[in-house]
Protein backbone atom coordinates (compact mmCIF):
# COMPACT_ATOMS: atom_id res chain seq x y z
CA UNK A 1 0.00 0.00 0.00
CA UNK A 2 3.21 2.41 0.78
CA UNK A 3 4.19 2.69 -3.27
CA UNK A 4 0.46 3.26 -4.08
CA UNK A 5 0.61 6.31 -1.48
CA UNK A 6 4.19 7.09 -3.11
CA UNK A 7 2.62 6.88 -6.66
CA UNK A 8 -0.27 9.13 -5.43
CA UNK A 9 1.88 11.82 -3.75
CA UNK A 10 3.61 11.78 -7.50
CA UNK A 11 0.55 12.26 -8.88
CA UNK A 12 -0.52 15.20 -6.61
CA UNK A 13 2.79 16.68 -7.05
CA UNK A 14 2.72 16.44 -10.92
CA UNK A 15 -0.85 17.98 -10.65
CA UNK A 16 -0.16 21.36 -8.36
CA UNK A 17 2.22 21.47 -11.02
CA UNK A 18 -0.27 21.78 -13.91
CA UNK A 19 -2.74 23.74 -11.78
CA UNK A 20 -0.10 26.57 -11.42
CA UNK A 21 0.97 26.51 -15.07
CA UNK A 22 -2.34 26.53 -16.30
CA UNK A 23 -3.23 29.58 -13.35
CA UNK A 24 -0.18 31.42 -14.44
CA UNK A 25 -1.34 32.74 -17.67
CA UNK A 26 -4.01 34.44 -19.14
CA UNK A 27 -6.46 32.52 -21.25
CA UNK A 28 -7.21 34.65 -24.66
CA UNK A 29 -10.35 35.24 -25.39
CA UNK A 30 -11.14 32.75 -28.02
CA UNK A 31 -9.82 29.32 -26.22
CA UNK A 32 -12.34 30.20 -23.35
CA UNK A 33 -13.94 27.13 -23.99
CA UNK A 34 -11.12 25.32 -24.10
CA UNK A 35 -9.62 26.70 -20.85
CA UNK A 36 -12.70 26.19 -19.39
CA UNK A 37 -12.53 22.62 -20.04
CA UNK A 38 -9.17 22.08 -19.28
CA UNK A 39 -10.33 23.52 -15.70
CA UNK A 40 -13.00 21.20 -15.27
CA UNK A 41 -10.37 18.42 -16.64
CA UNK A 42 -8.12 19.19 -13.44
CA UNK A 43 -10.53 19.34 -10.81
CA UNK A 44 -11.75 16.36 -11.51
CA UNK A 45 -8.64 14.69 -11.31
CA UNK A 46 -8.09 16.63 -8.14
CA UNK A 47 -11.21 15.04 -6.87
CA UNK A 48 -10.29 11.45 -8.40
CA UNK A 49 -6.90 11.40 -6.47
CA UNK A 50 -8.49 12.40 -3.35
CA UNK A 51 -11.06 9.30 -3.40
CA UNK A 52 -7.66 7.32 -4.12
CA UNK A 53 -6.22 8.13 -1.10
CA UNK A 54 -9.46 7.60 0.69
CA UNK A 55 -9.57 4.42 -0.50
CA UNK A 56 -5.86 4.20 1.53
CA UNK A 57 -7.12 4.87 4.65
CA UNK A 58 -10.62 3.36 4.62
CA UNK A 59 -10.07 0.17 1.99
CA UNK A 60 -13.64 1.32 0.89
CA UNK A 61 -14.41 -0.20 -2.99
CA UNK A 62 -16.82 2.64 -3.36
CA UNK A 63 -13.75 5.15 -3.34
CA UNK A 64 -11.98 3.41 -6.05
CA UNK A 65 -14.94 3.10 -8.05
CA UNK A 66 -15.77 7.18 -7.69
CA UNK A 67 -11.76 7.68 -8.20
CA UNK A 68 -12.36 5.75 -11.46
CA UNK A 69 -15.71 7.60 -12.73
CA UNK A 70 -14.00 11.26 -12.28
CA UNK A 71 -10.52 10.12 -13.82
CA UNK A 72 -13.34 9.06 -16.65
CA UNK A 73 -15.03 12.48 -16.75
CA UNK A 74 -11.17 14.23 -16.80
CA UNK A 75 -10.81 12.21 -20.33
CA UNK A 76 -14.09 13.37 -21.20
CA UNK A 77 -13.01 17.49 -20.44
CA UNK A 78 -9.33 16.48 -22.46
CA UNK A 79 -11.67 14.74 -25.33
CA UNK A 80 -13.34 18.49 -25.55
CA UNK A 81 -10.43 20.54 -25.17
CA UNK A 82 -8.61 19.24 -27.41
CA UNK A 83 -10.82 18.60 -30.56
CA UNK A 84 -13.90 20.97 -29.01
CA UNK A 85 -15.77 17.89 -29.17
CA UNK A 86 -17.58 15.71 -26.82
CA UNK A 87 -17.46 11.60 -26.62
CA UNK A 88 -20.36 10.08 -27.61
CA UNK A 89 -22.43 9.26 -24.22
CA UNK A 90 -20.89 12.21 -22.73
CA UNK A 91 -22.57 13.23 -19.46
CA UNK A 92 -20.67 16.24 -19.06
CA UNK A 93 -23.03 19.15 -17.00
CA UNK A 94 -21.82 22.51 -16.17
Amino acid sequence: MQDFQDYLDTCQTSLEKAKSLFASRPNPAKLAKTAASLYYCLNQITDGLEELERFTYSYDDTALHQGQELFRLAQEFICEAARGCTTKGSRIHR
